[in-house]
Order: C-alpha cells, then structure tokens, then sequence
C-alpha cells in the first residue's frame, strides 16, 4: 500500500513538473528543436531549455539571392529571460558552404548557460527582403552587369519562383545537445512587476491604459515598434501623457531606440525612466502593416514581445501603483468627432462654473506644414471672441501620415456660453484619407471633456443656438438668400452701442451686407463696406465688422440684404467661422 502511494505521488510530481514547464524531454542522440517544412513568409518559433552548461550544435540551411551576403531565410536564437539574441544566422556563419545559387548551409557550435531558450525562424520574400543594411556581393564586372539586367528586367520574380518550387523544403534549422534539455512552447510572458503591457498587437489597433504612481519610482520600458524613414516618424509606437497636464513623459523616438534586428525600421527601446506621483496614461498604436498578424518584411529578432510592456524596476514599488480609469475622471461636454470631407460643424454649451476642460483634437496640416487646413477651435458666445484654436504650434504628430496632428491639453476655462467649431477640406478625412490615416482615426474632428470629481452633467448644458444677449437692440442673424430685412430700436439718450456684422464680400464691393439709419433725419449713421471688414474664416469672401459707436437719443433702423447665393441657409463655399451670426446684431455696451 505504501509503495503505491509512493508511486502515485512520484507520478503526480513528474506529471507537475511536465506541465510546469510545458515541456518533453529528448533523448540526446536526438535534435532538441527542428524545424523545417516551412512556407512563404512563415515565421516559426520553438523552444528548449537547458537545466546545466551545455554545448549545442547548430545545423541550418537559409536562402539568400545571388548577389547578397544577407540571408532572407534564416533563423536565430533568442534568450528567452532577457530576450537577447544569442547567436543569428545573419551574424553567426562564420563559415557558409553554398548548396546551390540560391541555399547556404550552416553548421556551429556553441556553449550556453543554464536557461530557457527559443529558436525562430523566418522565410522572407527576396523581392520584398531589407535587412538592416544593404550588402551586395558582386565578383566581377559581369555579375554587375547581370545584376542591374535583373533588376530592369524583372527576372527577380523568375528567382523568386525558382526558389519557392526548387528549394523552399529544404529550409531548416537543427539544435542538438549531449546535455539534458527540454522542450517548451514558447508564449508571451507578462514581465515580473508589470503594471502595462500591450502584446502583438495587429494592424490599425490603439491602445492606452492609465495608472496611478502614489510615490516617485523608476518605470523599466520594453517596446518594439515601427520607424517610418518617409515620414521621419513611429508608424507602430508607444508613448506615456501625464494625465493631469495631458503633456508627454516619454515617447519612443530615433534616439531613445536602437535596431531590434530583422528589417532596419524595426526598433527597439529599452529604457529605465523615474516619475513621479501622479496620474498617467500609457499608448501603443500600429499602423495598417508590418505587425505580429502579417510581416511585410523580416521581423524583429523579439517578435513575440511586439508592443509596449511598463514595469516596476524595483518588485517592492508595485504597492506605489495602481489603476487609473480616464473615462470615470471625465465627463464628455461636446464631441464633433468622425469628420469627413468640406464639413462645418458646431455645438453651443453653457459652462455653469470655472472648470478645467480636457481637449482632443485631430486635424490636418496644409503642405507648409505651417497652418491647419482641418482643425477645431472655441469661442465665446457672447462677444465672439475666440479663446482657444489648433494651430501648427499646439499640436504634435497624430500617427499615420506626417500631416496628421494632434492637441490634447487641457485649458481653464471661465464659467460662461461657448461655442466649439470644427472645419475640414475637401480631402483627408475621416473615411476616406488620402494617405495613411492617423492612429486614433474616429476621433478626427475635437472633443471636450469636463475633469475632476466636482464637474458632471449639472455642470454644464447643451444650447443649439445662442441668442443675443439682454442687451441687444436688434437681431438680423441666421439669414438666408435673397434677404430684406429690417428692425428698429429707439435710444432714451445717448448710447454706446457694438455692432456685429458678417456678410458675403469679393473685390471690394459687398453683395450681403447691413447698415442703420435715423429715422428722424434718415441719415446713415452707419454702413457695412469691404473698407471695414475683415476676413470671418473660411472663403475669402466671408467679411466680418466690429463697430462700436455712440447713437443719440430717437428712433433708428437696422437694415440687411443678402443676394441669391450663399448665406447661412446654403453657403456655396467655406461658410464662416461663426455662420449663425450670417446678418447683423445691435447690442448695448
């Protein structure tokens, strides 16, 4: 009885063991890890580990083409706990023994510390191959000659089907050892004292995730990513925002990252950063190629770490973190989002006290890059006056094309009336870019969010149009074509009084415009001319004035007129950039 029980328990720890590790033990006269029967553009991966020193042999067949030093079917090992490469077939054959135009045979040996391992390996397309450098090999004149023919002649393809019929099955790579070792599957592993991470994320994805530093502690970042050398930016990137000041703490650029291996756009950063207590929010985005879903060329040497990991660097800080949820600490006031192509839109609110109102804005730089030819701006409903806009100098990059940028701050803004606006061009724009899209596309257009515990629904109301204020006289606004409209006011004294005027004007002749007559005298006291205006945003032709004058005591009259063709009802260009005010308004000062 006791034997048995004995048995079972040896039985249960070994089976324990095997699923611990995920693992079979090999006999050594037998490959530890093979991999072979490989197709276009796979990309393969197997793992062993090894429980003392060991010494491995290495055998593997890869594929270059006939003038390149540069394999574009190879394979490589990784270390899997600090996820260095170890030995490469790119870097690592010191000697190649040519197997025909087109294979190289491989044949090493190497000595490796106790650990776990993985083995990849990955079969490009020679036509579509960039390694990290360019690497020609050419012994004559005359293969130089045979080359360029190739090149304009096409017959790289002809190579290419030569090489997938011919020679594809031979590909592989062989590991054996005298030494114990087991096999394992390799999978992503969340980092010890991970507080972030976003793993092989596919084409057109964006992630963030917020936490919370309760004390300053240094952050160990891990990304891989994407540098486009076109656009001079990361198509596939990662970057951290303080919540609160919405400003970036960290990004990857070209200088905080270096060659994670594979095609030379592929990057990896590696960085150890201090922040202190506060609210944050990590970012990882990818364009629509080249991800852990489908390579269009060679893949970095950490494949399966594609992404963005954040870490405690020291495991005791991780009582310093915790969740942080940027939708619970906002509430959305206005959301002109998913804009496409010649749209104007607006929306009015009222701000019932002084808040702190986050802003997200996407839009489009014109071909200067100087000036925004899709953008949003704020202004203030009752005197007009513009308190906020995107401008080239406020936005950064927004992904996706070089012209793509973005706000996101944050502004104080008094209790008050507001109206937000939002323009875009004839061309790129939500559903239909005309180069790549930036990462966050259903947000182009701006949004406004109220921050804090104190700011919910009561804090704010939506208006659909703003009416003048107590103290207007007269309002001739919202015309349409074809308009002849008037309204008078009388004076008990004299009066200062502000007069807002918007109309159609082209070539120093005004087609809509207004002017106020006294209607005891009925002399003009005052006219709406080209000479006064100035340009109101949009067309050119959109002219807009500003007068304040002193009136005496009586009666007056406010008179506007508006041709057959663009007004507030129908504006056959660029309307405004407050198109609801298209008429004149009298106020008291």
């Amino acid at each position: 009885m006791l034997k048995a029980m004995i048995l079972v328990i040896v039985t249960a720890v070994a089976f324990c063991l095997f699923c611990l590790v995920g693992a079979t033990i090999v006999k050594a006269s037998e490959p530890i890890v093979e991999i072979n029967e490989l197709g276009i553009e796979d990309l393969a991966v197997k793992g062993f580990e090894l429980t003392e020193k060991s010494t491995i042999d290495i055998y593997a067949v890869g594929a270059s083409t006939k003038y390149s030093k540069k394999f574009f079917a190879y394979g490589w090992i990784l270390n899997a706990q600090n996820r260095e490469v170890i030995w490469s077939m790119q870097e690592d054959c010191y000697d190649i023994k040519k197997l025909s135009e087109t294979l190289g045979e491989c044949d090493e040996t190497i000595k490796l510390r106790p650990g776990k391992y993985e083995v990849y390996y990955y079969v490009g397309v020679p036509g579509k191959f960039y390694t990290t450098d360019i690497s020609v090999a050419v012994e004559d004149l005359g293969d130089l000659v045979d080359l360029v023919g190739e090149l304009f002649s096409g017959k790289g393809g002809e190579e290419e089907e030569r090489f997938y019929e011919e020679d594809a099955e031979e590909l592989l790579i062989t590991i054996k050892t005298e030494q114990p070792a087991r096999t394992y599957i390799p999978e992503f592993s969340e980092p010890t004292g991970s507080i972030v991470y976003f793993n092989q994320p596919e084409k057109d994805e964006y992630h963030h995730q917020g936490f919370t530093l309760k004390d300053k502690i240094d952050l160990e970042i891990y990304a891989i990513g994407e540098f486009s050398d076109s656009y001079d930016v990361f198509v596939d990137g990662a970057w951290i925002v303080n919540a609160d000041t919405r400003k970036k703490v960290w990004s990857m650029d070209k200088w905080n990252t270096e060659r994670a291996g594979g095609v030379a756009k592929n990057r990896l950063s590696k960085d150890l950063i201090a922040l202190p207590a506060g609210d944050y929010i990590a970012y990882y985005a990818t364009d629509d190629s080249h991800d852990p879903g489908e390579w269009n060329s060679p893949p970095p040497n950490d494949p399966k770490s594609y992404g963005l990991s954040i870490s405690v660097a020291d495991p005791g800080d991780a009582k310093f973190v915790a969740p942080f949820d940027e939708e619970l600490n906002e509430t959305e006031i206005v959301s002109l989002t998913r804009i496409r192509a010649d749209e104007f839109e607006n929306a009015g609110f009222i701000l019932n006290h002084d808040a702190k109102i986050h802003i997200v804005g996407l839009g489009e730089r014109d071909y200067s890059k100087d000036n925004l030819v899709d953008y949003g701006w704020i202004v203030d409903a009752d005197d007009l006056d513009r308190i906020w806009e995107m401008t080239a100098e406020n936005t950064g990059h927004a992904g996706g094309a070089a012209k793509n940028c973005r706000f996101d701050g944050v502004i104080d803004l008094p209790a008050g009336n507001y109206i937000v606006y939002y323009r875009t061009d004839d061309s790129h724009s939500y559903g239909d870019w005309n180069s790549p899209p930036p990462f966050d596309k259903g947000s182009w257009g701006v949004a406004l969010y109220g921050i804090g515990d104190n700011f919910g629904a009561s804090s704010f109301s939506l208006v659909d149009k703003f009416q003048p204020l107590g103290n207007a006289l007269v309002d001739l606004s919202g015309l349409g074509d074809d308009a002849d409209v008037d309204q008078s006011f009388s004076l008990d004294g004299t009066t200062r009084v502000r007069i807002l005027a918007l109309g159609e004007g082209k070539g120093s002749q005004m087609y809509d415009y207004g002017w106020v007559e006294n209607d005891n005298t009925g002399e003009i006291v005052w006219e709406m001319t080209y000479r006064k205006t100035d340009h109101a945003g949009g067309a050119t032709k959109n002219r807009m004035v500003v007068a304040n004058l002193t009136l005496d005591k009586g009666g007056y009259t406010a008179y506007f007129v508006t041709d057959d063709s663009h007004s507030y009802e129908d504006f056959n260009a660029s309307p405004p950039d407050n198109p609801e005010r298209w008429g004149m308004i009298v106020t008291k000062k």
